[in-house]
């Protein structure tokens, strides 16, 4: 059985569309810039579609879940804990391992990076031992997230259950994805102008 996944585009249960092909002229909630818009434009482009084939409402979850809900719009691409909290039953068109989304990132000063390289390991050596023990402590990590966020406990706990905490460095393999997701933005007209992902991807 394939993991649960943690980010996905959805339809109700009960909807006639079956495939990323069907959202031809429907409408689809996104929230702009994040992994999720990724995963709808990839999706899209991987099965001859673009953003000018769908109806795209921009809307944060706290929006775009009661729009989804009441049938407001016909897909959402979303991640979790959002996904795990869907109320109603639905069915994945796509999901995250399909487009190769998902990636986070640390972001740091020009200046911060280069002058106080001792403070940055540091950090790092911090945020490595913060993820070995999330990955070693789940249910206290989604104690702690119902309470910073106010979602139910069952919620959280099932979208923490699907995360794999750890810290890894940057490789070329991860920029030159980031740099063929900025591209595909740019291509799109998403974006005034392509980004050289390198250049904000020095090695630590």
């Amino acid at each position: 059985m394939s993991p649960e996944p943690s980010e996905a585009i959805i339809v109700p249960a009960s909807s006639a569309i079956r495939s990323v092909s069907d959202l031809r002229g429907k409408r689809v909630a996104v929230t702009r810039g994040s992994d999720a818009h990724w995963l709808l434009l990839s999706s899209l482009k991987n099965n001859g579609l673009t953003f000018k084939d769908v109806e795209v409402s921009y809307l944060l979850p706290a929006a775009a879940r009661p729009a989804f809900e009441a049938g407001k719009v016909d897909a959402w691409s979303i991640w979790d804990p959002y996904l795990s909290g869907v109320g109603t039953p639905v069915r994945s068109l796509a999901t995250g391992s399909d487009v190769g989304g998902g990636t986070q990132f640390y972001l740091a000063r020009t200046g911060f990076f280069t002058d106080s390289r001792d403070l940055l390991h540091d950090v790092i050596a911090a945020v490595e031992r913060c993820d070995e023990w999330a990955q070693a402590n789940k249910a206290e990590v989604a104690a702690i997230l119902a309470r910073s966020t106010g979602l139910d406990l069952a919620v959280v706990a099932r979208s923490v259950d699907k995360i794999n905490f750890g810290f890894h460095r940057i490789t070329p393999q991860i920029v030159a994805h980031q740099q063929h997701i900025a591209d595909t933005f740019a291509a799109e007209g998403l974006l005034p102008s392509t980004p050289k992902v390198s250049e904000a991807a020095p090695e630590i």
